[in-house]
This record gives structure tokens, sequence and C-alpha cells, in this order.
């Protein structure tokens, strides 16, 4: 069963945890995960770029679904996503899940 959620009830938060590099084009972000925690409800407002940089087993539930996906992905292979998306990463595994993601900003 899925369970949707009121994303204008949700308290959303940043999209990683630190901002390495910003400039008119990008925005690159470092995302750490610790077992057993969440990152927290976020919006993806600009298209991006997932390199993960550790092997983790994650969790990523969407807001406007409630769907629950299990990506499985392969360190320093980018992943493509849309803007537009509202979720929460769970790490379900036994160690901590790295990765580096860059949002694509549009030109003006």
């Amino acid at each position: 069963m899925t369970t949707k959620y009121d994303i204008n009830t949700l308290k959303l938060g940043p999209i990683g945890d630190t901002v390495m590099f910003e400039n008119d084009r990008m925005r690159v972000w470092d995302f750490t995960v610790e077992p057993g925690k969440s990152k927290g409800w976020h919006k993806h407002e600009l298209p991006y770029v997932i390199i993960p940089m550790t092997d983790g087993e994650i969790e990523i539930e969407s807001a406007l679904t409630g769907q629950i996906e299990k990506p499985k992905s392969v360190i320093g292979s980018p992943i493509w996503r849309e803007a537009g998306e509202v979720h929460d990463l769970r790490n379900v595994g036994a160690t901590t899940y790295r990765n580096i993601l860059i949002e694509l900003k549009r030109p003006d």
C-alpha cells in the first residue's frame, strides 16, 4: 500500500548537507546519510545528477505517489533525475551512504 502526502503541509529541508560549489549554471551538494537515518523530505526544483560515492542500501519514498523505490547504484556512475521530485531518502543499510548531487540551473 502506498500513501500520498500533502506536500503543502510537509516540512521540507535542504537537498544536501553542504554546498561545495555554486555558480550561475550549477549547484554542487555533498550528501551523506548515516545508517538507519533519513535525509528528510525535500523538493528538487531543478534537474540534477547524482554521483554515488559509496555503496549503500537506500529507499526513496515519493511524497507525490507514496511509492518506495529501492535504487541500485554503482559508485561513480552518474544518475539523471528530472526536476519536481518531492521525496525522502532513507539509509536502510549498515554503512554510511554518500553522494555528490549536481543541480543544473536553467539559463535566464
